[in-house]
């Protein structure tokens, strides 16, 4: 029995291990994204009510919502219903995608992970086109941004690729109109983050599976995570910081602008 806990405890850590090695980029970056994208829609709230939410949310929700019905496709669901922007007052709800999958299908089932993710990843995809459309000869350095592991890097280079840029006022202004409106509905809602935990849960356990097997085996299985991961935060990282990047400097200038009216008139009332 004394020997049996110890060998627990390591699969335990090795299984955790693991898990933060694949996910972990992930759950950071999605939780920063969440909390800037519901500052921001709190302070349109504040000032214009619930309708404010809308000045984004007619760009931004549509793209949200063909995320995941993208993803869904992959993962071989059946698309239901689909709604890409139909604002409801009562409910909250600007959208939805409804998908049924075959429960006892693995691969669907580990699929609902990633259609509740979809729109993190599927919205930085829009930016990054977005980017290209508006600064076609800046958007030569993009590929040097991939693999770069330092994410002040990433910053310095955005802001540098911004300034190699020549627009006029209006292409700005529909540049950075278009950027908020992705933003400020890019990271999973509430109810994709439940969808999430199904699909997570199945995740988990084949990296149990892994770690048990690497921990009977006796070998570092480190590695060959790091080699199936890299590849893709390369890909990921540069996107989730560059999404950043302008869901920071959308919810500073709502910051800046909103809250001092949306505190006038609480006073108010």
């Amino acid at each position: 029995m004394d020997s049996i806990i110890p060998i627990f405890g390591t699969f335990i850590l090795t299984t955790l291990k693991y898990t933060i090695s694949l996910f972990g980029v992930f759950f950071i970056f999605g939780f920063i994204l969440s909390e800037l994208q519901e500052k921001t829609h709190k302070a349109y709230y504040d000032v214009f009510g619930w309708k404010g939410i809308l000045f984004t949310a007619w760009i931004g929700t549509p793209i949200h919502e063909l995320g995941h019905v993208f993803f869904a496709k992959i993962f071989r669901h059946h698309i239901d219903q689909i709604s890409l922007f139909s604002p409801n007052y009562d409910t909250g709800g600007l959208g939805h995608v409804s998908h049924s999958f075959n429960p006892k299908s693995i691969y669907q089932r580990i699929g609902n992970f990633f259609i509740g993710a979809a729109p993190l990843f599927f919205g930085s995809a829009v930016l990054l086109i977005l980017a290209i459309v508006f600064f076609p000869h800046s958007a030569r350095s993009i590929p040097s941004l991939f693999g770069t592991p330092d994410f002040f890097t990433y910053i310095t280079a955005t802001i540098s690729f911004i300034q190699q840029s020549h627009l006029n006022y209006w292409q700005w202004a529909l540049f950075l109109y278009l950027s908020f409106c992705v933003v400020s509905h890019m990271a999973p809602s509430t109810q994709d983050r439940k969808n999430m935990w199904d699909g997570f849960f199945f995740l988990v356990a084949l990296v149990a599976l892994y770690a048990a097997a690497m921990l009977i085996a006796r070998v570092d299985g480190t590695q060959f995570i790091h080699t199936l991961v890299t590849p893709i935060l390369d890909i990921t990282v540069p996107l989730w910081t560059y999404a950043f990047f302008v869901c920071t400097i959308h919810y500073l200038i709502t910051l800046l602008f909103l809250r001092p009216i949306g505190a006038y008139k609480k006073r108010r009332l």
